[in-house]
């Protein structure tokens, strides 16, 4: 026998036949998942691509008829072939055309016998068990029915057991500006206990000055929690109006602290005489709080008339409040750095200390150095 092929008689042994079997169906399974994910991935983009043509098709549709240049009769047939597409191309369009013309494009889909059920089946997913198609209801009832139709079911929705879902519901009706659910919108969203109430501001802000009437009658009711007062005078404050400004100016003497802190905040950059006036007399408050917070706002407020109040203030009993004062006469221009610097031979240990470090401080990096406590 040749020596040469006496090596391979190795393979005639049934282990390692089987062996090389089993190699041969791997390498072949192998090869068949590759081919198969390469024709997935050809039909993945062959499908986006078509998925593609077809937003553009609709998309300039809707575009054309809000321009004059076709009929609905065209733009209900485009929609009836790319049905699945309808909602995302209007909620593309919302960031491009206005709101009378985005309104005219909801009726006429929600009076359309054969696409009002695009509508019906958000409607429908609002009492979906499951909580997502909830949340994805709320958020896409109002671009397909006219808010009119569907504000009862979206304020329904704030109490949904699901948070996210609140929140969808009350973005879509604040930016649909439904007045009606504006206590609600308080009520349902602060029930959360870590939910921040900047965002809450923020969701209550899209209402724009519709909103500052509404908040008004509310406050001046004086039946909100605290912290629904709180975010009620901050979204008035944002909203920078006269009618606003008088209505917090009430709760600067309320008994509640939180509120207090609140309205100062709220009333700092927007400040008159007497706003000034009522800071002054809050820097004689029991609460280190309320006092720290209007000697800072008397700062920012360029208070200039309360320079011999917030001298006096450098000696108060709580560091915060020396503090803050002594940065809001640094604010004051010259004569409040003028009253600083006298303040360092006063016979008070206190304004002597707070006086001496404000202004060394400032003299080495600027009044931006620290920054004041509100």
């Amino acid at each position: 026998m040749n020596p040469f092929l006496s090596q391979f008689t190795l393979i005639k042994d049934p282990f390692f036949s089987t062996i090389g079997i089993a190699v041969a169906i791997l390498l072949l399974i192998v090869v068949l998942l590759s081919i198969a994910l390469v024709l997935y991935n050809i039909n993945a983009v062959q499908r986006e691509r078509r998925s593609q043509v077809a937003r553009t098709y609709l998309r300039g549709h809707f575009l054309q008829y809000l321009k004059g240049e076709i009929t609905w009769d065209q733009v209900e047939s485009a929609c009836l072939k790319n049905r699945n597409f309808v909602l995302g191309i209007l909620l593309q369009l919302t960031e491009e055309i206005d709101i009378t013309q985005q309104e005219k494009l909801v009726l006429l889909i929600h009076s359309s016998p054969s696409l009002n059920s695009i509508f019906l089946e958000q409607v429908k997913n609002l009492s979906s068990t499951n909580w997502q198609e909830r949340r994805r209801a709320a958020s896409l009832l109002p671009f397909t029915a006219p808010i009119d139709d569907i504000s009862a079911e979206l304020i329904k929705a704030l109490n949904d057991t699901v948070f996210s879902v609140r929140i969808s519901a009350a973005n879509a009706l604040s930016k649909s500006k439904v007045t009606a659910a504006i206590l609600p919108i308080l009520t349902e969203l602060l029930s959360g206990t870590h939910w921040p109430r900047e965002r809450l501001i923020e969701i209550l802000n899209h209402f724009g000055n519709s909103v500052e009437q509404p908040l008004i009658k509310l406050l001046n009711q004086k039946t909100l929690t605290t912290q629904a007062t709180v975010v009620a005078i901050s979204v008035l404050a944002l909203q920078k109006g006269v009618h606003g400004h008088q209505c917090i100016l009430q709760y600067l003497s309320d008994p509640n602290l939180e509120v207090r802190l609140a309205s100062i905040r709220a009333l700092t950059n927007q400040a008159n005489q007497e706003t000034i006036k009522l800071f002054i007399e809050l820097l004689e408050d029991p609460h280190w709080e309320v006092r720290s917070a209007v000697a800072s706002a008397l700062g920012k407020s360029h208070g200039m008339v309360a320079i011999p109040q917030l001298v006096k203030a450098l000696g108060d009993a709580n560091w915060w409040v020396r503090f803050n004062s002594a940065y809001a006469l640094l604010s004051l221009d010259q004569a409040g750095l003028q009253a600083l610097t006298l303040a360092q031979t006063a016979p008070d240990l206190f304004t002597q200390d707070i006086s001496r470090m404000c202004i060394d401080g400032n003299r080495l990096q600027g009044v931006g150095g620290d920054q004041p406590y509100s």
